[in-house]
């Protein structure tokens, strides 16, 4: 299995953690740092919605330890639906459906990756890009449970109250709900470089949201419109980083 070898993917990754001033035509001013040693996650409002739809998620994510499997953004408290890092380092979506992302690796903890997923109701319709660039699925299955469960909580760094803890960074994360949008939308290449786009569409349902992490004292604040807000579980404004895709640069 090969070690991130695509070279754009490989530049993307390094560019985004470079800040060369005047690079990025949209800034990203802060993540939440996501800690296994602090049991930290953020726990979401539960969710109203019909289980079997699509749905569109966009979110930056910088890697503190490999090797073990982290649960990113989980679609419920009990990890019905999850999209995940596997022990092997891949990327998955993991429910009664699943997508594969065969056969990239992603153990690179100096940059940062974007993930974009959209997940379909019909086997095949499913897509994962990173960093711009569609992965190859190896398994691609529609199932009945997707990322918005209903009568249950959305979670952001774990699974299950405290399982499959995320260790590392994440920024900027959209989630959409019945709607596909597209990884252009969130992105951009530049130089040959995949960085961030702002993103100009609307919110179109309300359960859709959007969480910057712009306030250190409420780093669950959905930006959306939508007051979807999330609480932060073990962690407090020492968890809010200027660690980001831009680095806060002009």
């Amino acid at each position: 299995m090969g070690v991130f070898q695509n070279n754009l993917l490989a530049g993307a990754a390094a560019a985004a953690s470079s800040g060369a001033t005047g690079f990025y035509s949209h800034q990203i001013e802060n993540s939440v740092r996501i800690d296994k040693a602090d049991s930290s996650y953020l726990d979401g409002p539960t969710i109203s919605s019909t289980n079997n739809t699509q749905y569109s998620v966009s979110f930056w994510a910088k890697r503190a330890r490999i090797g073990i499997t982290q649960a990113v953004v989980t679609g419920s408290s009990g990890g019905g639906h999850q999209l995940q890092f596997e022990s092997d380092d891949t990327f998955r979506v993991a429910s009664f459906g699943t997508m594969d992302s065969d056969p990239i690796v992603y153990r690179d903890t100096g940059g940062w990756y974007h993930f974009f997923i959209y997940w379909g109701t019909s086997n095949g319709d499913g897509q994962i890009y990173v960093n711009g660039v569609q992965q190859t699925l190896s398994t691609n299955t529609a199932g009945g449970v997707g990322y918005f469960v209903n009568g249950s909580k959305i979670q952001i760094g774990a699974s299950n109250n405290g399982t499959y803890m995320f260790d590392g960074y994440i920024a900027e994360l959209f989630a959409f709900y019945d709607q596909q949008k597209a990884h252009t939308d969130f992105g951009e290449l530049k130089n040959g470089v995949w960085i961030p786009k702002e993103y100009t569409g609307s919110f179109g349902n309300s359960r859709d949201f959007h969480l910057k992490f712009e306030n250190s004292s409420d780093l669950g604040n959905d930006s959306s419109g939508n007051n979807n807000d999330f609480t932060a579980v073990n962690m407090g404004a020492d968890h809010q980083s200027i660690d980001t895709p831009t680095l806060g640069t002009g």
